[in-house]
């Protein structure tokens, strides 16, 4: 690749850099906040968490920009799962993140996630992060 190619590879890398940053202060505190005891308040940034990890995994191969939206099951589908970029497995996990910090519905009254659930969900939020930490240091090699 030219000039071009590797300043835009260094760019994308750095942009998702920042990216899985924000992602990995909002999956400390998602936890921080379910282990002290407020499962209802850490389902926010773990949703924030999931929407960072999982756009800047897409930065590092396409424009797309890191946000704490979470980006929608068919760009996640057709730009990492289809292109081999995410295993299918922990696409399957993430999927239930997902629903799962969805915000209530008008006149829902749903109990938060048990503490043994909202672990597993900020470990399967963690593992997408060290998966995008991974892909953008082999990125550089």
């Amino acid at each position: 690749i030219g000039e071009d190619g590797r300043r835009l590879v260094e760019k994308r890398r750095k942009e998702a850099r920042n990216g899985l940053e924000m992602a990995s202060k909002r999956t400390s505190l998602a936890h921080l906040v379910l282990t002290g005891g407020f499962a209802e308040e850490f389902l926010r940034p773990l949703r924030e968490a999931l929407g960072w990890a999982y756009s800047s995994l897409l930065a590092l191969y396409e424009e797309f920009e890191p946000k704490a939206e979470v980006p929608s099951p068919r760009v996640i589908q057709a730009g990492l799962v289809e292109k081999g970029h995410l295993p299918e497995d922990l696409a399957m996990r993430l999927a239930r993140v997902r629903e799962l910090t969805e915000p209530e519905h008008e006149g829902e009254d749903v109990p938060p996630p048990s503490l043994k659930a909202g672990e597993s969900m900020v470990a399967s939020v963690q593992s997408l992060i060290d998966l995008g930490r991974q892909k953008e240091v082999e990125m550089g090699l």
